[in-house]
């Protein structure tokens, strides 16, 4: 697991021996390490048991506008970051005393050039005492997070406020999903409808004219169709309605239901 990893590779005490050549590959081996740290492009931040940083990486320079050398070897409580200290001292209170992770989840802070970003914290406790802090920037995955919400809030105003019926079917002609413009076409409610047979109210003449107009969707000869067909109500009332249905089909073009649109054409 790479988190468990870096943390291994940051705790782990550096051996000595009077072996010439293993220290020269120790150096090696450090020197690669240090390249791998520096690379890293996440927040990575070691702080003893004492509470002073002793690993500040690349990205938490970038980010805090504090270099490694003015952080490690002081008190990481004390470091001028523009940051709910409150919410990251109690999550490294936990993690210590739990001996498990612990998340910061969208952790407002400051940049030496933006306000209001987004940080996205895992808290781990170290083996010897202090712990790891690894984060990253989530500022822009949460306002597409907030602008799909919000694209997601408009589109079912309109498929809730639109006038014609919107469907979607499983391969057995059962509704999976009627808009409220169905209880107003059909005079039955959404959730009594659902899961029941969309050929069900409709005229037992039309219904073997509506499956031939189907046939050649659900086979894969057209995408779509469109016919007309007659309904009852439970009020006994008739009319007409004209739908429009495309085909759902799987990765390997399996068949998986339909959508479309019903209108009401009566006079």
């Amino acid at each position: 697991h790479a988190d468990h990893l870096i943390r291994e590779m940051l705790e782990e005490p550096i051996a000595t021996r009077d072996d010439a050549q293993y220290r020269v590959e120790l150096e090696v081996a450090r020197d690669e390490y240090e390249d791998l740290f520096a690379s890293i492009r996440s927040i990575l931040i070691s702080v003893d048991s004492e509470g002073i940083v002793r690993r500040w990486s690349s990205a938490a320079e970038k980010s805090f506008a504090i270099s490694a050398e003015t952080a490690i070897g002081n008190s990481f409580a004390e470091l001028p970051i523009d940051w709910d200290w409150k919410a990251v001292l109690y999550a490294a209170q936990v993690s210590q005393e739990a001996m498990l992770p612990a998340r910061v989840e969208e952790l407002e802070y400051s940049s030496a050039t933006e306000k209001g970003k987004l940080l996205g914290l895992t808290i781990s406790p170290s083996r010897r005492g202090g712990y790891l802090i690894m984060g990253a920037d989530v500022t822009s995955r949460k306002v597409e997070e907030r602008l799909l919400m919000e694209r997601e809030r408009f589109y079912r105003s309109i498929v809730d406020n639109i006038q014609d019926v919107i469907f979607e079917t499983d391969a057995h002609g059962s509704w999976t999903f009627l808009n409220p413009a169905f209880e107003r076409f059909s005079g039955i409610t959404v959730n009594e409808s659902t899961g029941r047979s969309a050929f069900e109210n409709v005229e037992g003449a039309d219904r073997i004219c509506a499956l031939r107009q189907l046939l050649p969707v659900i086979r894969g000869d057209q995408p779509a169709t469109r016919f007309q067909v007659r309904y009852k109500q439970p009020n006994g009332l008739e009319g007409w309605a004209e739908v429009h249905v495309e085909a759902q089909r799987d990765e390997d073009h399996s068949f998986l239901g339909t959508f479309g649109t019903i209108r009401e054409i009566s006079e």
